[in-house]
C-alpha cells in the first residue's frame, strides 16, 4: 500500500478521489491540483531537507487544505496539524514545540500558473516522519505525537480490515 495521490492518478485516474459539495473529482483532477502546489510551495521555499523544520497547517475540511495536505505529503515535508478552533495563544506555544518554522493558510496560498511540468511521485522513506499531531491533554498538558508515513498507512491497512473496504 502506498501513500500517493500522483501514484493513484497513475494507477486509477478516473476514479472519484473526492467529493466536494457535490462535486466528484477524480484522481488525475486531484494530481494535477496536488501538482500545482507542489509547485507554488517549491517557488515559496517549502522543499523536503535534511534538518528543515515542519510546516504547519490549519487542518480543515475543504479542497483547498486537503490539496494541501496532499501535496506536502508528496513532498515529504513533515506536517503539523492545527485545529481549525485551538486559541491564539495556544497556536504560538504549539509550534514553538514542534519546531515549526510557518503556518500554511491553504486559502490565502495563491496557486502559481501552472507549468505543466509533470510532477513524479518520489521514494519517500516510510520511516520519515509526516504527521505531528497533538493530543487531547487528558493526563497532563497536551503533546506532539510524531506519527511516521508507516503509522498512516498501518491506521489505513487496519480500518480496511477492521471496518471493510469497497472499491467506491
Amino acid at each position: 500500500m502506498k501513500l500517493s495521490v500522483l501514484q493513484a492518478a497513475d494507477e486509477v485516474p478516473d476514479r472519484v478521489a473526492l467529493v466536494d459539495r457535490g462535486v466528484e473529482i477524480t484522481f488525475s483532477e486531484l494530481a494535477e491540483r496536488v501538482s500545482d502546489r507542489i509547485h507554488s510551495l517549491r517557488r515559496s521555499g517549502v522543499e523536503r531537507a535534511a534538518g528543515a523544520p515542519a510546516v504547519a497547517m490549519v487542518g480543515e475540511a475543504t479542497e483547498q487544505a486537503l490539496v494541501l495536505l496532499y501535496a506536502l505529503i508528496e513532498l515529504g515535508v513533515p506536517v503539523v496539524m492545527i485545529h481549525p478552533r485551538i486559541a491564539e495563544p495556544e497556536v504560538g506555544r504549539w509550534l514553538d514545540e514542534t519546531g515549526a518554522d510557518s503556518v500554511l493558510d491553504p486559502a490565502a496560498l495563491v496557486p502559481v500558473e501552472s507549468t505543466r511540468e509533470p510532477i513524479r511521485a518520489v521514494p519517500l522513506d516510510d520511516e520519515g516522519t509526516l504527521a505531528i499531531v497533538r493530543t487531547s491533554g487528558s493526563s497532563g498538558r497536551p503533546k506532539g505525537v510524531v506519527l511516521s508515513r508507516r503509522a498512516f498507512l498501518a491506521a489505513a491497512a487496519a480500518s480496511a480490515a477492521n471496518l471493510g473496504w469497497r472499491d467506491d
